[in-house]
């Protein structure tokens, strides 16, 4: 009975193994592999006016993952609609799979060396999603805004965390996790004391609720980033609050 058992347990122990492989492997191609990962963020200036000097920044959904081209991804489009009034010169700065820590090493003295005017940055995502301690994000999130406000002139606005509700790429008890760990973390990225002239924190986690039931509509094949739909939609929610500052 003994060996048995003790078959049973390498039996069970395999096939979490094989499940576990298989979930991690979907998720760096989701993260990592996607062939709408690969744009070219050039410098691009667009059309007449006053010159505004843009930046998108910060993590996947900036960099434009899941849409179907650079012209598609919501970061872009923001580019485009500032250009009917505007001379806009846009960097995007974006990194797939960035966390606060990330952007702290990688991004930020590139963001202040470009003089911006506007800064739009999507961030916090992939801190929760690796299960990184909330005290560590906010403490990140908070020297980024600290640094922004102090070493640019711009508007900024910046995202909490996303919604993981409606993500089935990842295992139920997994999403459970991580979606706890980001409304929590929201509330408190919400509760922050910033300077609400120039820093504006889009609540992007409360906004998706309304959507979490329409995954199949928002997301991209691998499971996990916007599509084009989706790209509008974080379009939108940028410009709304664009609109009533510039």
């Amino acid at each position: 009975m003994r060996v048995r058992h003790i078959k049973f347990g390498h039996l069970l122990l395999g096939v979490f193994a094989i499940y576990f492989f298989f979930v991690v492997g979907r998720v760096l191609y989701a993260v990592y592999l996607s062939e709408a990962n690969r744009f070219d963020h050039q410098e691009i200036v667009l059309g007449d006016g006053a010159p505004l000097r843009y930046v998108a920044a910060g993590d996947s959904i900036a960099y434009g993952t899941g849409a179907s081209s650079l012209e598609n991804t919501f970061a872009y489009q923001i580019a485009e609609e500032l250009a009917k009034s505007h001379e806009v010169h846009y960097l995007n700065t974006a990194e797939v799979g960035a966390k606060t820590n990330d952007f702290l090493n990688d991004q930020l003295d590139i963001i202040i060396a470009y003089r911006p005017d506007l800064i739009i940055i999507t961030l916090t995502s992939n801190d929760v999603i690796r299960l990184r301690p909330n005290e560590l994000t906010l403490t990140n999130y908070e020297e980024i805004l600290g640094r922004l406000i102090e070493d640019t002139n711009a508007q900024i606005f910046i995202t909490g965390p996303a919604n993981f509700s409606g993500i089935e790429l990842f295992p139920k008890i997994y999403q459970y996790l991580i979606e706890q760990r980001a409304e929590e973390l929201n509330k408190r990225v919400l509760s922050l004391e910033i300077d609400q002239v120039r820093i504006h924190i889009l609540n992007v986690h409360d906004e998706w609720t309304a959507i979490s039931g329409l995954a199949d509509k928002v997301l991209a094949e691998d499971g996990l980033h916007s599509n084009d739909f989706g790209h509008t939609l974080w379009r939108d929610v940028f410009l709304k609050k664009i609109a009533i500052t510039l």
